[in-house]
C-alpha cells in the first residue's frame, strides 16, 4: 500500500518523532525512579520485600503507558483524513487508482504503527522489574495485550471521528470526549449505583473502562502493602481482588473488555470505510458485504473460542449479574460438587471398623461418626469448617500477625485426614456439597482476603522455585473430615500453606457453646514448616 509507505516516511522524517520518543522514555524512567525512592523511604517504617518493589514499579509503568496511549492515540489519528480535506488534497487523493478503503487502511496502519512504537519502546525499560521479582512474563504479556487492544480501538475511534466530522479540531475534541467518557464514565456510574444500592454494582458497567481492564490484568501483580493504594484501586475498579467472598474464581474483567473493544474497532472501521466514499456511501457491493460478514464471524468465532478454552478455569457466570444479593450479602457463585475432582490421585485410607463410608452421591457426611449418630446438616458442618478456617487465618497462620496481608484465600473442596495428627482416625476423602460450599463462603465473607474454592492445591498459582502462592499474597487451606467425639466435641484436621517455608497443620477441637461451634483447642501432634 503506497499510502503506508508515504505516511510512515513522513512521520519518521525529521527529529520530532525521536524527540517525542526520548521524552516519553525519560518520563517513564523518572516515574520508575520516583516510585523506587518512595518504596525505599517506606522501608524505614515497614519491611519491604523485593517482589513488592517489582510489583509496584510494574503497575506504575503500566498505568503511565495507559494514560499516554489515551492522550496520544486520538490526537494522532483524528487528523489523518480531515487534514487532507483542509489542505484540499482529498479530491486529488480520491482520483488516484487507490480505492477509498485502501487509503483509509494506509492512513490507519501508519498512525497505529507510530503509536505501537511508543508503546513497545517502553518494554525494555519495564523489563527492569524482573530484577526485583514479583512479576511474571505472563503478567507483562497480559498488560501489553490490554494496552495494544486499547491503542488500536482508540486509533480507529480517532479515524472514525476524522471521517465523520471532516475537521481536525472537531474530530480531536470529539475523540477526546469519547475517550474520557469510556475511561471515567463507567467508574462514576459504578460508584453511583454502588452508593444508591448499598452494594457492589454489576461488573458489566466497568467493562468499557480501560482503567478497570488494566487493573484486572494486573490484579495478581499489584502490591497491597505500600500504603494500600492499589488495594483501594482494586476495590474501586472492581477488578476481582476486593474482599468479596465467592466460591470459585470469577473471570477477570479484561476478558470482557477485550471483546468489547475488538467488536467496537471492527464496527467503527466498517463505518469509516462507508463514510469515506465520495458517492453512494451506503451502497454495498456483494464482495464488500461478504467481506464484512466473514470478518465479523471470524472475530466472533475467535472470541467464543477463547472463552470456551478458558471456561474450565473460571466460574460460568454472566457479567450482567449484580455483585450482591438484595439483602446486601456478597453474591455466592455455586460450584457443582459433582464437577470437583482432585488434581492428583488420592489414595483413600481404609477407615477403622464400624466407620461408615459415604456413598458417591451423598452430601458431606462427617467421616468417623459412629453408626448410631445422625449425620450433621450442611449448615452445622459449614459453621464448623468456617470456625477452623478463621482460626487458621487469624491466629495459627505462622506469619506472626493476627491478620496477614493476603488478598486470596483458597479453600480445597476435597477433605484429607492425613494433614493433621497422624494418630487421629482417618477416612475416605469427601467432596463438599454445593450447599456446604456456599455456607462456608458466606460465613467467611467478612475476612479481608477473597475466598475461592479450588479442587486441589495444584489449582492455585504456586511459584516452582519459592513455593509461594500468588507471589506470597495468598494461602491454601485444606480441611479434614469432621470426627464427632463421645463428649460432644468434634475433631477436625486442617492445614495452611502459603510457601515452601510457610505451612502448618494440626487437629482442632471444637465445642458447641451457646448454640455456636467454636475452636477450644488442639489435640495430638502438629507440624510446621
Amino acid at each position: 500500500n503506497p499510502i503506508i509507505v508515504k505516511e510512515i516516511r513522513s512521520r519518521m522524517r525529521g527529529p520530532r518523532v525521536f524527540i517525542t520518543l526520548t521524552l516519553i522514555l525519560l518520563a517513564m524512567g523518572a516515574v520508575m525512579f520516583a516510585m523506587l525512592q518512595i518504596l525505599l523511604a517506606s522501608a524505614r517504617y515497614t519491611n519491604v520485600l523485593s517482589p513488592q518493589v517489582g510489583q509496584s514499579l510494574f503497575a506504575a509503568l503500566a498505568f503511565l503507558e495507559l494514560f499516554m496511549i489515551c492522550a496520544i492515540t486520538p490526537a494522532v489519528t483524528a487528523g489523518d483524513v480531515s487534514s487532507e480535506k483542509e489542505r484540499q488534497t482529498y479530491e486529488m487523493l480520491m482520483s488516484t487508482p487507490l480505492s477509498p478503503t485502501s487509503i483509509l487502511w494506509g492512513k490507519l496502519v501508519s498512525a497505529l504503527s507510530y503509536v505501537l512504537l511508543l508503546l513497545f519502546a517502553g518494554v525494555p525499560l519495564a523489563s527492569v522489574v524482573f530484577i526485583f521479582g514479583g512479576v511474571a512474563p505472563w503478567d507483562m504479556l497480559k498488560a501489553l495485550m490490554v494496552l495494544g487492544a486499547i491503542s488500536v480501538a482508540y486509533g480507529i475511534l480517532g479515524m472514525f471521528m476524522s471521517v465523520l466530522f471532516g475537521r481536525t479540531g472537531r474530530a480531536t475534541v470529539a475523540s477526546f470526549i469519547t475517550v474520557v467518557v469510556l475511561m471515567i464514565g463507567p467508574l462514576f456510574l459504578a460508584a453511583l449505583i454502588g452508593v444508591v444500592r448499598g452494594g457492589e454494582p454489576p461488573r458489566w458497567i466497568l467493562a468499557p473502562s480501560p482503567i478497570s481492564a488494566l487493573s484486572s490484568a494486573l490484579a495478581p501483580s499489584m502490591n497491597t502493602d505500600m500504603g494500600g493504594v492499589f488495594y483501594v484501586l482494586s476495590g474501586l475498579f472492581n477488578m476481582g481482588v476486593a474482599p468479596i467472598s465467592q466460591i470459585s474464581i470469577p473471570r477477570p474483567l479484561y476478558h470482557y473488555t477485550l471483546p468489547f473493544y475488538t467488536i467496537l474497532s471492527v464496527l467503527l472501521y466498517m463505518l469509516s470505510t462507508r463514510l469515506i466514499q465520495p458517492t453512494r456511501q451506503w451502497r454495498l457491493r456483494w464482495k464488500e458485504l461478504l467481506a464484512g460478514v466473514v470478518t465479523f464471524l471470524v472475530v466472533i468465532a475467535l472470541l467464543v473460542g477463547g472463552f470456551l478454552l478458558t471456561a474450565n478455569r473460571y466460574e460460568w457466570s454472566s457479567p450482567v449479574r449484580n455483585g450482591t444479593n438484595p439483602d446486601g450479602r456478597p453474591a455466592i457463585m455455586p460450584l457443582p460438587a459433582q464437577q470437583v475432582f482432585p488434581d492428583k490421585q488420592v489414595v483413600p485410607v481404609m477407615p477403622e471398623e464400624n466407620t461408615p463410608t459415604p456413598a458417591a452421591d451423598q452430601t458431606s457426611t462427617p467421616v468417623g461418626a459412629s453408626s448410631n449418630q445422625e449425620p450433621m446438616s450442611d449448615e452445622t458442618q459449614a459453621e464448623i469448617y468456617a470456625a477452623v478456617a478463621r482460626q487458621l487465618f487469624t491466629v495459627d497462620n505462622t506469619v506472626g500477625t493476627n491478620a496477614p496481608n493476603w488478598v486470596g484465600l483458597y479453600l480445597v473442596s476435597l477433605t484429607d485426614d492425613r494433614i493433621g495428627d497422624p494418630n487421629e482416625p482417618t477416612g475416605d476423602p469427601v467432596v463438599f456439597s454445593k450447599d456446604l460450599l456456599s455456607g462456608i463462603a458466606q460465613r467467611l465473607g467478612d475476612l479481608p482476603p477473597k475466598v475461592m474454592w479450588i479442587q486441589g492445591k495444584g489449582d492455585a498459582s504456586v511459584d516452582p522455585k519459592t513455593g509461594e502462592v500468588d507471589g506470597g499474597e495468598s494461602a491454601v487451606i485444606t480441611f479434614g473430615n469432621i470426627h464427632p467425639q463421645k463428649d460432644g466435641t468434634v475433631h477436625v484436621s486442617a492445614s495452611l500453606y502459603f510457601a515452601s517455608l510457610g505451612a502448618t497443620g494440626k487437629t482442632y477441637i471444637l465445642s458447641n457453646t451457646d448454640g455456636t461451634w467454636k475452636v477450644t483447642g488442639t489435640t495430638g501432634a502438629e507440624w510446621i514448616s
